[in-house]
């Protein structure tokens, strides 16, 4: 499988660049800054557990989202995820007394109107399926190194659909994200299908995130 999607990665590069060859040294760069932003982010994650509300779940989810871009400016986007984890390192340090309903959230980054409604009805997503757990390998080749990324994901039911991931192994990735966090619901979300939640405490179910979008239902939580 990884050699099929080594071949398919060269296809891809030949087309975009009109029939030149890889440039391996930037590709490496690349890979490499990635794999540093990548250690950052879990980092906030990790420090975001004990002060969810210090940074709220809308910039958390564009800090996911720009992760893969960076906003074309990269050295601005990584200097913005140290001042972070500087505030969330002195944040975390403060116990939490505020009322909210821990939450997992699996879909993509064009949900910030369901995070607007989450927020407003006191949840916070405190687990992120879009969030993924390995670096790029940097001990094979550049192309090959992106090939087992891809397939390191979709075994450990990271970066959702959009990386192919099963919908078995994604349950295996919330099931982990659940017993991390200690959240009390799933939201679901997908383009294609509508969204979605899995009550974890069907017995006490005291709030409703009820806005209605096309296609997407009202939701329930336990409290």
């Amino acid at each position: 499988m990884v050699a099929f999607l080594v071949k398919e990665l060269e296809r891809v590069v030949l087309w975009l660049n009109n029939g030149k060859p890889l440039d391996d040294e930037k590709l490496w760069s690349e890979i490499n800054r990635k794999n540093l932003v990548s250690q950052k982010i879990r980092t906030i994650l990790d420090l975001r557990l004990k002060a969810p509300l210090y940074l709220s779940s809308i910039p958390t989810m564009q800090l996911l989202v720009g992760s893969t871009h960076y906003f074309g400016q990269p050295e601005k986007y990584i200097a913005l995820l140290d001042q972070l984890i500087d505030e969330l390192t002195l944040a975390a340090r403060i116990p939490e007394d505020r009322f909210f309903i821990p939450i997992v959230f699996a879909g993509g980054g064009s949900g910030m109107g369901i995070l607007q409604v989450i927020e407003e009805s006191h949840g916070a997503v405190v687990g992120w399926e879009a969030a993924g757990t390995g670096d790029y390998r940097l001990d094979v080749p550049p192309l090959e190194s992106i090939a087992h990324y891809l397939l390191d994901a979709q075994s450990h039911g990271e970066l959702g659909e959009g990386a192919g991931t099963s919908a078995t192994y994604r349950r295996f990735r919330m099931k982990e994200l659940i017993n991390k966090t200690r959240a009390k619901g799933i939201i679901s979300l997908s383009h294609w299908k509508p969204m979605c939640i899995r009550n974890l405490q069907p017995r006490n179910r005291s709030y409703v995130f009820g806005q209605r979008h096309s296609a997407t239902p009202a939701v329930t939580a336990a409290a």
